[in-house]
């Protein structure tokens, strides 16, 4: 995601990067110098510095990153908005937030502002997953192979992995399908892929009502533009790694 917010400051919006405590330990910190004021780094608190590593269960890492979370990130965007930048030049105006935290969509709109999930996987995982939470896809297959709409014949090693044995990873199962708990309340859904690369499961995703904007591929943005110019719109964006929990 962090290539797409560079993109974003380098054609004239303000973009705020805002990840969690324990998601920055493993990130490499960028060097927002070249758009000069338009890209700033935030921390938020996820709780993961009350916490003894390997105190927790996958699923109370879960719940608390989601509690202490909402609770951080609504204050910093109540902070945002009442800073001299943000009343004067830079309103705040729109959150982006990765896919697998959809409670985030509330928080924005609780705070005035509106908000999109951001898909970093191919646009066919994600429709595996609409099939299986629609129950379209059944497991375990009944078969070697199964047929989905807009994708090919498929085997169970060409799943997402936490399908091949849903009983063991009930976790990674439950963020999936929580994805699509809000999915027909938001104006846009924003993908990392292109129209050529992956048509067929596009369209079939439009045809669904599924307000689909491909902003890919991210690959880092020197590639597609080296100028920066600045801006006067402000983007915050909430850029989380939830499997990397302290």
């Amino acid at each position: 995601m962090e290539n797409e917010e560079k993109t974003c400051a380098s054609k004239g919006q303000r973009v705020t990067i805002v990840t969690t405590t324990s998601a920055s330990k493993s990130m490499k910190t960028a060097n927002p110098s070249c758009f000069g004021s338009n890209l700033k780094v935030e921390l938020v608190s996820d709780g993961s510095e009350h916490v003894n590593p390997g105190s927790e269960t996958m699923e109370q890492s879960v719940e608390r990153v989601q509690i202490e979370t909402m609770k951080s990130l609504a204050e910093l965007i109540k902070n945002i908005k009442n800073s001299s930048d943000a009343n004067e030049k830079y309103p705040l105006k729109f959150l982006v937030y990765h896919y697998s935290m959809p409670w985030a969509l509330n928080i924005a709109r609780e705070q005035g502002i509106d908000g999109g999930p951001f898909y970093t996987t191919p646009a066919s995982v994600k429709t595996i997953c609409y099939h299986y939470h629609k129950g379209v896809l059944k497991l375990p297959l009944e078969g070697p192979t199964t047929k989905l709409p807009a994708l090919p014949p498929l085997q169970l090693q060409d799943l997402p992995s936490f399908f091949s044995d849903p009983d063991t990873d009930p976790v990674f199962i439950k963020i999936a399908m929580d994805q699509f708990s809000n999915l027909s309340e938001v104006k846009w859904i924003f993908h990392s892929t292109f129209d050529k690369l992956e048509h067929e499961v596009l369209e079939w995703m439009t045809n669904q009502n599924l307000p689909i904007k491909t902003i890919g591929p991210t690959i880092p943005s020197m590639f597609l533009d080296k100028s920066c110019r600045m801006t006067k719109t402000m983007v915050l964006t909430f850029l989380s790694l939830m499997w990397r929990l302290a």
